[in-house]
């Protein structure tokens, strides 16, 4: 699943609903990314591609999670 910048991989779970496989992720170049820290800074990395995780992705990548796992407990609760 994704929303702008940010992407989630999900797997169905054996009851029928659906579970976060991994943490959301910060798309580069189409493919998810991990958050490293570099010295004194974060950065979101693939490959050899990095950028800095600013304070706006840090937040959107948040609230992306946020409103990931609201969404997958509601659906359970259903």
């Amino acid at each position: 699943m994704r929303r702008r910048d940010c992407a989630v991989v999900l797997t169905q779970e054996p009851t029928g609903g659906l579970k976060m496989l991994a943490p959301p992720s910060f798309i580069i170049d189409g493919n998810l990314s991990v958050k490293l820290r570099r010295g004194k800074r974060d950065v979101f990395v693939w490959k050899k591609t990095e950028v800095d995780a600013t304070p706006d992705r840090l937040n959107e990548l948040e609230t992306f999670r946020s409103d990931i796992s609201r969404i997958l407990q509601n659906a359970s609760a259903q």
